[in-house]
């Protein structure tokens, strides 16, 4: 039985497609399907596993062509599959190909591809009069408003530029962005409530926003620490993205550069565990350090061109943050920064209003583990063609290229993850602070009529009566309020429970 990446091959199965020209080409990058040809004809594809079981009728032949084409037609788009196959094979068999039927759809997009992947040029003549078709199926893909390749008559709807193209699919849970309508959602709420009560929401949810992104990387950060990510936060969407903007950012936020240098790395970075010898047991590893500065030149490409493209801003905010979070360019403090670009894309692409913070990291740190499967299901194909060994530092030393592979990926599962998040935070997180601040206001309101009391003795009295289901234990009385009467202090738990066991204000 063929053994193909660790997996059995189906039995009287043919490897097809990507698996084909891996295996024919001893290719080395991740894959993500696997496609076989039956030696039997079947009415349609079948799973088995993790294979795709196609009838013998769709064999493409013995050429790698050929089965390019087959991926093309049957295989989700995977760009560094694609670069990784145009740099192993032989230019002229691409030529020949293509001027075997240069009008052909897939031979135009292989064209492209590869002349778009590359930077090279084939020697192919540009055609004339064929009509241009659009690189990724809008029915499959996400994409960019198109620019025409008159060379190649194909429109490049990439997200993306050559240096930085990832891809989101359509899945059925990502099509419900258009349909939620959360930015009219937010609108709504922001036009039926008093200014000032949102401001309000947004201060203390930026405290549990802050709160929650140490408490994700396992933190409990004194409280100067949390002063500084909370400024880092009311930043967002005020500065275009470049390097001296994420170094100055990195410098509020860590304050301290003993121990972690300031801006992109000068040495490589792995997270993960340590043997007894303390050498490292990486479950993932950073892009090279030495590739940073090309990379993350690169990701403010795709920014600049993200910025002026249609596409969502939740979309957008998913592949700015979790691309950054995979290349990992500072010593300390990606994740920080990673989720900070979820603030600053929203804010700069117009989608949170002015004033208002999401608390993104909250609901993230309530999905942890969902969370983490988010990062893992991208990161963890990766380390599998990083080559590394322990240097002398005890740090991970990088031995192969590995540029490319932060450059392609899918994001299609961070989005998911990600639009469930802003999801949670406009329709429950967001109303749930307003409603909880209005019945606050309410209960303040009607004990300010029955016992006169400081302010800031009285949010002190309610908020012990409501986080004690309703009642003011013996022991806080004894300590703050001693001074009140046994009737008062029933009656003040009675006012209290009913303003915040009432229905909804916002209703």
């Amino acid at each position: 039985m063929q053994i193909f990446q660790d997996k059995y091959v189906p039995k009287n199965c043919e490897l097809a497609g990507l698996c084909f020209i891996y295996k024919k080409l001893k290719l080395q990058a991740p894959l993500y399907s696997f496609k076989a040809v039956a030696n039997k004809e079947m009415q349609k594809p079948q799973r088995d596993g993790d294979w795709e079981i196609f009838g013998h009728k769709y064999w493409p032949g013995d050429d790698v062509y050929s089965h390019l084409v087959f991926s093309l037609k049957y295989e989700f788009l995977n760009l560094l599959s694609l670069k990784r196959i145009f740099e192993k094979i032989d230019p002229q068999i691409l030529e020949g190909s293509i001027n075997s039927s240069p009008t052909s759809i897939y031979a135009r997009k292989i064209w492209f591809f590869y002349e778009y992947l590359t930077d090279k040029k084939l020697n192919i003549k540009e055609l004339k009069t064929v009509t241009s078709v659009k690189v990724l199926d809008e029915e499959k893909y996400f994409t960019a408003e198109g620019i025409h390749s008159p060379r190649h008559k194909v429109i490049n709807n990439l997200l993306g530029v050559p240096g930085f193209s990832p891809i989101i699919r359509k899945t059925e849970k990502l099509l419900k962005i258009f349909d939620d309508d959360l930015r009219g959602k937010i609108e709504l709420i922001v036009n039926s409530v008093d200014r000032r009560l949102i401001a309000r929401a947004s201060s203390f949810l930026l405290v549990a926003d802050t709160k929650a992104t140490y408490e994700i990387e396992g933190e409990r950060a004194p409280q100067n620490r949390l002063g500084r990510w909370a400024k880092v936060v009311l930043e967002a969407g005020k500065n275009e993205l470049s390097i001296a903007e994420i170094e100055r950012l990195h410098r509020i936020l860590l304050k301290d550069d003993r121990f972690a240098k300031f801006g992109l790395r000068d040495k490589e970075v792995f997270l993960g565990d340590r043997d007894l010898n303390n050498h490292p047991l990486p479950e993932f590893v950073g892009a090279r350090q030495k590739d940073l500065p090309q990379i993350m030149g690169e990701w403010l490409e795709m920014d600049e061109a993200l910025r002026k493209s249609p596409l969502h801003p939740l979309l957008q905010a998913t592949i700015l943050a979790f691309s950054f979070v995979y290349i990992h360019p500072l010593q300390d403090g990606n994740g920080r920064l990673h989720r900070y670009l979820f603030h600053h894309i929203l804010a700069d692409r117009n989608f949170t209003p002015k004033g208002m913070t999401f608390p993104v990291s909250s609901v993230i740190f309530d999905r942890i583990e969902k969370y983490r499967e988010s990062l893992v299901s991208v990161s963890a194909p990766l380390l599998d063609f990083i080559e590394w060994r322990t240097d002398a530092q005890l740090n991970v030393e990088i031995l192969n290229e590995t540029i490319d592979l932060y450059k392609f990926l899918d994001l299609t599962e961070n989005a998911e993850f990600f639009y469930e998040v802003v999801k949670e935070t406009i329709e429950v997180n967001f109303p749930l602070e307003l409603d909880q601040l209005k019945k606050y206001d309410k209960a303040k309101e009607e004990l300010s009529g029955f016992i006169e009391m400081p302010e800031g003795t009285l949010s002190l009295l309610i908020n012990l009566i409501k986080d004690n289901d309703f009642k003011l234990s013996k022991a806080k009385k004894e300590k703050f309020f001693s001074g009140l009467k046994a009737k008062e202090v029933l009656r003040i738990e009675a006012i209290i429970k009913e303003a915040f066991q009432s229905g909804s204000i916002l209703d």
